[in-house]
């Protein structure tokens, strides 16, 4: 029985794995020298884009992986975009 409860997460992700995938507003701007920032759940993270891409403030960004204490994000097309709107407004 207890070792079911020490092993109970086998597939080897932690809770800062669950952050790829998800999408965040970026709330200052990145590219190739400065690092931005989203918030996610009250917590200010720093961001670069991928291959520093130069994304501005407002963005609507996707997490692809992470290095190090930095997210790394790409810009949602709009489709995403669309599709983020119509989720949070319940449609």
């Amino acid at each position: 029985i207890t070792m079911k409860y020490l092993f109970k997460n086998t597939d080897g992700k932690t809770n800062l794995d669950t952050l790829i995938g998800q999408k965040f507003r970026l709330i200052s701007s990145t590219d190739f020298e400065t690092v931005g920032k989203v918030k996610v759940k009250d917590i200010e993270w720093s961001v670069k884009g991928v291959d520093d891409q130069t994304i501005e403030k407002g963005s609507l960004v996707e997490v692809v992986k992470i290095s190090g204490n930095k997210l790394i994000v790409k810009e949602c097309d709009i489709k995403e975009k669309q599709e983020v709107f119509l989720k949070n407004v319940g449609l």
